[in-house]
């Protein structure tokens, strides 16, 4: 997995969630399927800012990877911060990069990144960006 700079200074986008005691594991921490939820509860929460869901249609956004290192151990109650930001834009594809951290105490749990593809939902194909979503994207890189 690239490295890539997780200080939180160096993202443009931040939303914060409070964890939830069903998020841990046996182990009494954060199990690390989470992480990747709350990656996607980021890129969600991005994405309405800007006015940019899709619901239905014939074409959209589909993960094509997900990659997730995990730093510190988070357990409940906490709160943790995702800072992310869009790189790699393409005409068709372009990745967005996470840093999480543990509001509690200050630490980098994860950081990671997703490899976004938009479709044609019927038949699998890549298809061009909408406009404004290159805009969007192009302003929080």
């Amino acid at each position: 997995m690239p490295r890539f700079d997780v200080r939180p200074e160096s993202f443009l986008y931040s939303t914060a969630f409070p964890v939830v005691w069903g998020d841990q594991d046996a182990q009494g921490h954060i199990n690390h399927a989470r992480f990747l939820t709350y990656f996607e509860q980021a890129r969600c929460a991005f994405i309405a800012e800007y006015g940019l869901v899709v619901r239905g249609g014939d074409e959209g956004p589909v993960i094509a990877q997900a990659e997730c290192r995990y730093r510190a151990q988070v357990s409940y109650p906490a709160t943790v911060r995702v800072y992310l930001r869009s790189t790699a834009i393409r005409q068709s594809v372009f990745r967005m990069e996470y840093a999480i951290y543990n509001e509690t105490t200050g630490e980098l749990a994860a950081d990671g990144a997703t490899l976004i593809l938009w479709v044609d939902l019927r038949t699998g194909r890549r298809k061009t960006l909408p406009e404004a979503w290159l805009k969007a994207l192009r302003q929080r890189s």
